[in-house]
Order: structure tokens, then sequence, then C-alpha cells
């Protein structure tokens, strides 16, 4: 899932945060983020590649739910897919279309493991689906959206539905439903959108819901009774978006930092940000209180720094500008993204990787000989790295 990444930044106002007073919550100061950089092996211990079936090609990635199981992915023209763990084809769980049971959005969506449901956000409405793909009901969001839930997750029994600002309708940060549809609680705004390029994300970690967007300066935390508090304030500047700023240009939008992602594993907190010339990564470990940023030099539009974990695994590819998710299992945690296999094999032929020494040398070694195997027209390559 696109789950979008701000980071922990615990205690040292070098790592971007300001202490706070009595316990309230940290307040993240983009003008105080650090130029410590990191690199995969920080962060990261082992890493897997997995090719997926060709049955159906790739057109767009909207969003992606791994379970011990199976790989479940919406694509853009096909709808909700499912793979086996090795990225084998099993079948398309919910089609797009315009017929009863069928998708015109699906961008994102939830997998319940316990029922054996698929809960998939659509126009005015959720659908439910069996994980073998039949369609058993829908249920209305019209009352609390504009259009579609602009993210999905599950909260025990209770479906989180949540609302970014997108669209100029903008009534509910979140709902709580149940899952017959009905309405268990809800978060209602007075921020107001302008239907103008908004931001925003949602994750879930270790029980709670986190939600944030671009109209105001909290991150805000959902635990499974519901109740809520601001996790996290973003600190007061002419950086921060205007609550009433209608676009002139993309260049003037520069001018302001956008929280663009948020995930948190066990140790780290990520952030994806984008502010002035420059998008990248901070990525906190919890312990040690230390922040540091991932990006590389280049050229983009407006921008001249792209966000990038420089891969020192293996030496493969980390994907620029692209989404990575979390998954955990068993103990062990995950970042995953897909890379291409026309890049991956263009990279693993080229002087740099040849002339690279890896912090796994066998890795290397294992990395080149898939790479050869592949097709330039192949499926992405879903790569799993495991965290520390």
């Amino acid at each position: 899932k696109n789950l979008t990444v701000i980071f922990l930044f615990m205690a040292v106002s070098s790592c971007g945060q300001i202490e706070p007073p009595n316990g309230s919550p940290p307040v993240i100061d983009p003008e105080k983020f650090p130029e410590d950089m990191i690199t995969l092996s920080g962060i990261a211990d082992d890493i897997k590649y997995i090719p997926m079936d060709d049955t159906i090609p790739f057109e767009g990635i909207y969003s992606v739910e791994i379970t011990p199981k199976n790989i479940f992915i919406s694509m853009q023209y096909v709808g909700i897919v499912k793979y086996d763990r090795e990225g084998n084809f099993e079948k398309v769980i919910a089609r797009k279309g315009r017929g009863p049971g069928e998708l015109q959005y699906g961008h994102t969506f939830v997998v319940d493991e316990g029922s054996k449901k698929v809960y998939v956000t659509d126009w005015h409405k959720v659908l439910v689906y069996t994980i073998e793909g039949t369609h058993l009901r829908d249920i209305a969001t019209n009352d609390y959206f504009a259009i579609a839930a602009n993210d999905i997750e599950l909260s025990g029994s209770k479906l989180y539905l949540c609302d970014f600002g997108w669209d100029a309708e903008f009534k509910y940060h979140w709902v709580f439903l149940d899952t017959t549809g009905k309405l268990v609680s809800a978060k209602t705004t007075s921020d107001h959108s302008t239907g103008y390029v908004q931001y925003g994300f949602s994750y879930k970690f270790d029980g709670d819901i986190y939600y944030s967007n671009i109209l105001n300066d909290t991150v805000f935390s959902v635990s499974p009774d519901l109740r809520w508090r601001a996790a996290f304030l973003f600190s007061r500047g002419e950086y921060r978006w205007p609550v009433d700023y209608e676009m002139v240009s993309l260049k003037e939008m520069t001018k302001y930092f956008r929280p663009l992602q948020m995930f948190e594993t066990n140790r780290f907190v990520f952030l994806l940000w984008r502010y002035m010339d420059k998008t990248a990564y901070l990525i906190t470990d919890k312990t040690t209180k230390k922040a540091y940023q991932a990006y590389k030099e280049m050229k983009s539009g407006m921008v001249n720094y792209m966000p990038a974990i420089p891969n020192d695994l293996d030496c493969g590819l980390f994907p620029v500008y692209d989404n990575v998710d979390y998954y955990s299992e068993n103990g062990d945690e995950y970042i995953t993204y897909f890379v291409s296999p026309y890049e991956l094999k263009s990279h693993v032929s080229g002087d740099d990787f040849q002339n690279s020494i890896p912090k796994y040398p066998e890795k290397k070694k294992d990395l080149e000989k898939f790479a050869n195997s592949l097709e330039e027209t192949d499926n992405p390559v879903l790569v799993m790295v495991r965290l520390k």
C-alpha cells in the first residue's frame, strides 16, 4: 500500500525536531533536517527478488498488499490481481468495468485475512469481494466522500476510510464503518480544500492508524478503540502550505514543504518529502535518535535531487521516486518496491555495477545471474528488503 513517510524526530533539534515540552507531540522542522546520508546497508541486512508472472502485463501499479500466502496488486487497466508469494499469477479478484461488481477506480484496497475478504475503494462506494474473486456487496460512501475514499485500512472488525482533500467537497478527515457499512465513528474537518494538488498520507503501525493532509499541521494517531491524538506537529513557517492556496504555477509550489508519504517500522520512521529543489527521504532511528537523508543528484523538472537509498547490499537498483511499501511477517520487517527488468539488466551490465564493491559480494553475483535470466519486456520484479 501506498503508505505513503514522515520521520520520528526524537529529542534533538539536529534531527529536525524541536524538543516537545511536557510530553506534547514532537514538532517536525524541515529547516533543521540533517545532511548526514545513509545507505541501504545502514537499515537492512538482506534483499530478495521476485519475478512477477507475465500472464497479465503490468500497466500502471496503484497499490500492493502482501499477505503470508499472496501478493495482491491494483493495476490501472485490469483491477485487483492475485499472485502467490513466488510471483505466479492466480486470478483477477476484481475487474475494471462498468457492470455490476466491477471497478471504475479501485486505487486502494485492503485484505482481511481473517474473513478472507477484499475491500476496494471506488466511486461513492467500497466493493467487497472474497479473496477468490466473488463479488459480495457494495458499501455506499457517498455520504462521506465527494468521489472515492483516498485510502482504506482495517482496524479490528472496522473499516477505516479517509479523505486527503483532493476534491473541493471535503467533509471528513476519516470515518470508521462496520463491515455492513454502518457508521461507527467519524472526524469532521474544517479544512478548506481549494481542489488544487492536495497531498496527504495514511499508514498503519502497531495497531494504530496515522493520518495527515497538507492543509493542517498535525499527524493524527487513531487507536483501535477509536481515540485519536496529535502524534506529530509540523513547525510553522513561510514554507508551510497556505490554507487558502490558489495555484498560480508549479514553480510557485516549490516554495512550500510537502510531506508526501510516511510509514513506520519497529526501528525506523521514514518520511518522503519535497521542498525547494529537493525530494528526499528522511530516515530516523528510534533508538539512537539519529536521522539521515537519502537522495541522489538527478535533474527532473524543477527538482535537482530525487529520493533514493543507495543500494550497497548487492549494488542493485533502488527506485527513484517510486512507491515504497512496508510489510511485516513473523517478526521480520520489509520495505518493498518494483524495478523494471530493462533498467535492472542495463544497470548490471554497466561499469558502475561491475566496478562496485557491495557489502555482500555473493548477493551481487546472484543479482547479476538473476538479471541475466530476465527478458527486457518481462513484468517488473518485486524487491523485498529485510530491515534490521
